[in-house]
């Protein structure tokens, strides 16, 4: 007989609720089942016929394997640059 893997933690085991998980990414509602249908968020369970949730290690998962820097992080310097632009009232 095989012995059990140990759980490292509960939180392993954890079904995030879809309130949980848009406060863990910041999306709102409608990005992130666009993400999901798109593949490029992990899907749901099914809990019951009206409620899903997401295994807490799929969500842990996916947001290590998240850029943390590069540019994703440079749209919000061009958007600085607008605002610097626009308050010496210049364009674009």
């Amino acid at each position: 007989m095989k012995k059990a893997k140990p759980i490292e933690s509960l939180a392993d085991l954890a079904i995030l609720s879809n309130a949980q998980v848009q406060a863990l990414t910041s999306f709102g509602h409608t990005q992130l089942w666009n993400l999901v249908k798109s593949g490029q968020f992990p899907k749901p369970i099914r809990l019951s016929t009206q409620r899903v949730g997401w295994k807490s290690c799929d969500v842990r998962e996916w947001i290590l394997s998240r850029p943390t820097g590069g540019a994703y992080f440079n749209v919000g310097n061009a958007n600085a640059a607008k605002r610097k632009r626009r308050a010496n009232g210049l364009k674009h």
